[in-house]
């Protein structure tokens, strides 16, 4: 099974997690895909929402695969999300 938006990735985890934020954010998708449609109407062949929807998509998929990245990480790693790892690593690089 290849991700469709990374076709060099085959790892079915990945692609499951990452599916799995598009469903969590799918009323957020809907919202701003109606927003687009109200705005420049529902011509498929409108530049101007062409334009929208290709912007709204070139921001959507990248941040999906950010929070699925994020996901994936978080399950792998020996620490709780919430134990204070940022801040340490932010001072450890600050001095």
């Amino acid at each position: 099974m290849v991700n469709g938006y990374n076709p060099k990735s085959s790892n079915l985890e990945s692609l499951v997690v990452h599916e799995l934020m598009h469903l969590k954010l799918w009323g957020l998708d809907q919202t701003i895909e109606q927003l687009i449609n109200i705005v420049f109407g529902e011509d498929e062949s409108d530049p101007k929402r062409d334009y929208a929807m290709t912007k709204f998509m070139e921001v959507l998929e990248p941040t999906v695969e950010d929070l699925a990245k994020s996901f994936i990480s978080l399950e792998n790693s020996d620490t709780r999300p919430m134990d204070g790892r940022v801040i340490k690593q932010v001072e450890s690089e600050l001095g």
